[in-house]
């Protein structure tokens, strides 16, 4: 998963010198069971425990998971 973060870094500072790096990619479950929708809750905690301030979160919602909406209202608070 390093490589992919790296590609997004190079990506990013190509786009905009200021970037800072530091990307982090998270790869989630599709939640077609139990287990999976707490393994991408948990996915979503830590992501929400590893924010700091003026951090960005990018979320690539391709295939339309209605979940992650309410994850992601849930660890904005």
């Amino acid at each position: 998963m390093s490589k992919v973060n790296d590609t997004i870094d190079e990506y990013l500072k190509y786009q905009r010198k200021s970037a800072a790096g530091g990307s982090c990619c998270y790869l989630i479950d599709y939640g077609l069971n139990e287990k999976e929708i707490w393994s991408n809750f948990d996915i979503f905690m830590r992501i929400g425990e590893s924010l700091e301030e003026n951090d960005q979160v990018y979320l690539d919602i391709t295939h339309a998971f209605r979940a992650i909406t309410l994850f992601m209202w849930f660890i904005s608070y």
